[in-house]
C-alpha cells in the first residue's frame, strides 16, 4: 500500500487534518496491523476509501472521512 496516496487531496486533508495531527492517533504508527502496516496506515486508508466512495455516491463524506 502507498503510504501518502492521501497527501495530495486537500479536501480530505481538510477534514480529517485534526485526527491526523493528534498525539494519540500518531502514536498508532508504531502498532503493526495485517503484517506490515500499522495501525495508522489502515485507519487512514479506511477513512479515505470510505471518503471518496461516500463523495462519489453522494453521501454525507464529511462525516464519513
Amino acid at each position: 500500500m502507498k503510504i501518502n496516496f492521501y497527501l495530495n487531496d486537500s479536501e480530505y486533508i481538510s477534514i480529517v487534518n485534526n485526527i491526523l495531527n493528534h498525539p494519540v492517533f500518531l502514536k498508532m504508527d508504531s502498532y503493526k496491523h495485517h503484517g506490515k502496516t500499522t495501525t495508522m496506515q489502515h485507519c487512514i486508508y479506511v477513512s479515505y476509501l470510505s471518503y471518496k466512495l461516500s463523495k462519489r455516491f453522494h453521501l454525507n463524506y464529511k462525516e464519513t472521512a
